[in-house]
């Protein structure tokens, strides 16, 4: 499955120094809650790159991080577009900021989708192969199983021991 390298998708660089990890162990996942409508009209590859790029902006801008969030954001397929689409975010070597006080050694997976809606078996797909690059993984979670928050909302989270076994890890 391809993932859209940050060139691809016209990330702008980092705005600063991140810390590095080596080996992560742990993976989690995200969502967007956009609202359904929003998901929906997010087919085509330009409106996807520039969803992203909105994404890091907001992370960069008011959140005060160096750059996007996530290692990975996966875009379920809407309408005529038949297959989730994988978009690198920050480099893997990067500690995440998704997770707060829980980002060292892990992995984190942001999906857009609309909210409420179950994962559609392409998309594990697509987060099974986000996964399979890191071979050092052994658990995958929801981003609610160490922070308290609703993400990566209930279909999505109902979806992880599904991905974690198809992907050979254990469930957070």
């Amino acid at each position: 499955m391809k993932v859209y390298s940050r060139a691809e998708w016209d990330a702008p660089p980092p705005s600063g120094v991140m810390a590095r990890q080596e080996g992560p162990e742990e993976a989690f996942l995200h969502y967007t809650a956009d609202r359904p409508g929003t998901a929906f009209g997010l087919v085509t590859l330009a409106q996807q790159k520039a969803h992203l790029r909105g994404i890091q902006n907001y992370h960069m801008d008011s959140n005060g991080w160096h750059d996007v969030g996530y290692h990975y954001v996966v875009f379920q397929a809407y309408g005529l577009l038949t297959r989730a689409r994988i978009f690198q975010g920050r480099r893997a070597e990067f500690v995440p900021a998704a997770q707060a006080a829980h980002n060292t050694g892990t992995i984190a997976i942001c999906v857009v989708a609309a909210e409420g809606e179950p994962l559609k078996r392409n998309t594990r797909y697509a987060i099974e192969q986000a996964l399979a690059r890191h071979p050092s993984l052994v658990t995958l979670g929801g981003h609610r199983d160490v922070v308290a928050t609703s993400c990566p909302g209930d279909p999505i989270y109902a979806s992880i021991p599904q991905i974690a076994r198809a992907a050979g890890l254990r469930r957070y």
